[in-house]
């Protein structure tokens, strides 16, 4: 692939002297609308990016096959708490912007950002049937993973969130096996090795938080940190106290503390696979604590 043959001889895209993040103002966080407080990584999280944090922090992680693909690849043979490892690792680097802190983003945030703005009837960010040319999965053929960004962008600038490597999400999950129940989280997008069905948007799996494996990466937001969010409620809270130490960019000066509408809790489409629950009928609101002020816009350099 061309896109492999880039990664060995150096991708321009990202850039050494900021953890392989890509280069440009910002950082490859795209903004999402109607989410002031909510930035997307253009690409899921590096192998680059995270050997990264490795070599700096000194983190040994559970599975060394992490860091042997390609360095654009996306990452995988990660799990969920390696994946929130890095999320804080990053928010201490000194490399993100005033006021913004790393994350996962939760099952609703991704589908709604997976979506690019399409309507929710489509089971993909196009129109019609499942594309070979638009997504990695199993009918493409590559039968492994691929350089990040090798396939065309959604409507909002975000590449493969369908295919490629599933995501972990910050939402947890049950599963009960033999009357035994085990603690899951959500994990969005499908993977190289998985069918059509599998890459809609609306479609949902679970994975023990443990689980490490060859077709499991994830992607990083960054959340305005005036706002401090339960996963599993959606509630606003307290101011978050990671310190930042950048100035804020011109990209990253559009932090209100606005809500933005309400995403489903199961999924936004017509169909969620595979624990068939179905997406809420009437999505709760979510909620204002008391204390809720509209915070102020950032200022900066």
């Amino acid at each position: 692939l061309a896109g492999d043959v880039l990664s060995r001889l150096g991708d321009p895209r990202f850039d050494p002297e900021r953890h392989f993040l890509p280069h440009g103002d910002d950082l490859g966080f795209v903004a999402i609308p109607d989410r002031d407080d909510l930035r997307f990584a253009r690409y899921p999280v590096t192998v680059a990016q995270f050997r990264a944090f490795v070599e700096d922090s000194g983190f040994a992680p559970g599975n060394p096959n992490c860091l042997r693909d390609l360095d654009h690849r996306p990452v995988r043979w990660v799990n969920h708490a390696e994946a929130l490892a890095y999320c804080g690792w990053l928010a201490g680097t000194g490399c993100l912007p005033e006021g913004w802190r790393a994350d996962l983003p939760d099952e609703h945030e991704w589908e709604h950002a997976s979506r690019g703005g399409q309507p929710k009837e489509w089971d993909y960010w196009w129109e019609g049937k499942a594309d070979p040319e638009r997504a990695n999965y199993d009918d493409t053929g590559i039968d492994d993973t691929s350089v990040v960004g090798c396939f065309p962008a959604n409507g909002y600038g975000l590449f493969d969130m369908l295919g490629n490597v599933w995501e972990w999400t910050l939402t947890p999950g049950e599963f009960e096996h033999e009357k035994q129940k085990y603690e899951t989280r959500v994990v969005r997008g499908g993977s190289w090795i998985n069918s059509a069905d599998n890459l809609r948007c609306a479609y949902r799996n679970r994975n023990h938080p443990d689980d490490r494996n060859n077709n499991l990466g994830f992607r990083v937001v960054l959340r305005c940190s005036h706002v401090l969010r339960s996963p599993s409620s959606g509630r606003v809270g307290p101011r978050d106290t990671v310190a930042h130490r950048s100035p804020v960019p011109t990209a990253f000066r559009q932090c209100g503390l606005t809500l933005g509408r309400a995403f489903t809790r199961r999924g936004e489409g017509r169909r969620t696979a595979p624990d068939r629950s179905g997406p809420l009928a009437s999505p709760p609101a979510r909620e204002r604590a008391p204390w809720f002020r509209r915070a102020p816009r950032a200022t900066g350099a």
